[in-house]
């Protein structure tokens, strides 16, 4: 790991509740429960650059939860602010919240591959500071993961900095999609929606660029796993921030058409293709 990642990992400890799950079990397989009993069943990864603001409202949409088992890798990018204190005071009172710390800001695909490297949990999901989840969102997500899907998502609002709501998406989406679907954003799958199975990712990771790391990131997973389903549900939230980076449309727009022919290396009779449902489907997405 770079020399400027420094983070704090904090030890859990067995109780007689982890034992007595070893009742009744194969005696040969204990070390096998006892690796599955230190591990949280969730991995939430996050990237926090000069949020302050939104922590304490981001934390408090995991306390409500249904799903409690748990760990908050919060990835602090050369924050300014008062974040990194925040984070220490939250990890404080709540062992669950396990901050890491970028020396220099690096960006939110540096900072999420960061919490790749350090995520525990059998199932990672992806939670921006400045939005949240609907308490049910986890256990959603769960019921199809747990049906063997390695890639799933939901449906979301998107909200000012107010909370007020102007509009949703992916509801109108299909349930079943795959990389073509993406390209051509019949489907959106926000970041803060998705949900991997751990194995699925392996060594793979975020590409390092300031924009779209995450979107390339989804059609490198779809490749692999060749389709995610989705929770036909709104499960989180999209907070709009002032001067946002991702919320300029002609600015998202030259970059799409940049990812095609760039990283993608898709031909220009193709990427004209793609950008021409890219386009419609922006104006009309629902």
């Amino acid at each position: 790991m770079p020399s400027h990642l420094t983070g704090r990992y904090l030890s859990s400890h067995l109780t007689s509740t982890y034992l007595h799950h070893f009742r009744g079990r194969d005696p040969s397989m204990w070390w096998v429960d006892l690796l599955n009993m230190n591990h949280p069943q969730f991995s939430i990864i996050t990237p926090c650059y000069n949020a302050e603001d939104w922590l304490q409202g981001c934390y408090q949409c995991l306390l409500t939860q249904s799903i409690a088992d748990w760990e908050w890798l919060v990835i602090d990018d050369g924050s300014t602010d008062n974040s990194s204190q925040l984070l220490n005071d939250l990890s404080y009172s709540d062992d669950r919240v396990k901050p890491l710390f970028i020396s220099r800001n690096s960006g939110a695909g540096v900072a999420r591959n960061v919490g790749l490297e350090t995520a525990q949990g059998q199932y990672l999901a992806f939670l921006d500071v400045d939005d949240v989840w609907l308490p049910e969102k986890l256990a959603a997500q769960l019921v199809l993961m747990e049906e063997g899907v390695m890639l799933s998502f939901t449906a979301y609002r998107i909200c000012d900095h107010r909370g007020l709501v102007k509009g949703t998406v992916d509801e109108n989406t299909p349930n079943r999609v795959g990389r073509h679907d993406l390209l051509m954003k019949r489907v959106t799958m926000g970041c803060s929606t998705v949900m991997v199975r751990k194995e699925l990712i392996g060594q793979r990771r975020f590409p390092t660029m300031r924009r779209g790391q995450d979107y390339l990131f989804w059609l490198n997973l779809l490749e692999i796993a060749g389709e995610a389903v989705k929770v036909n549900k709104v499960m989180t939230e999209y907070r709009i921030r002032p001067g946002s980076i991702s919320r300029n449309k002609f600015r998202k727009a030259a970059g799409q058409w940049s990812m095609y022919r760039g990283p993608l290396h898709i031909s220009l009779w193709v990427s004209a293709f793609y950008f021409f449902h890219y386009a419609k489907n922006a104006v009309f997405r629902k």
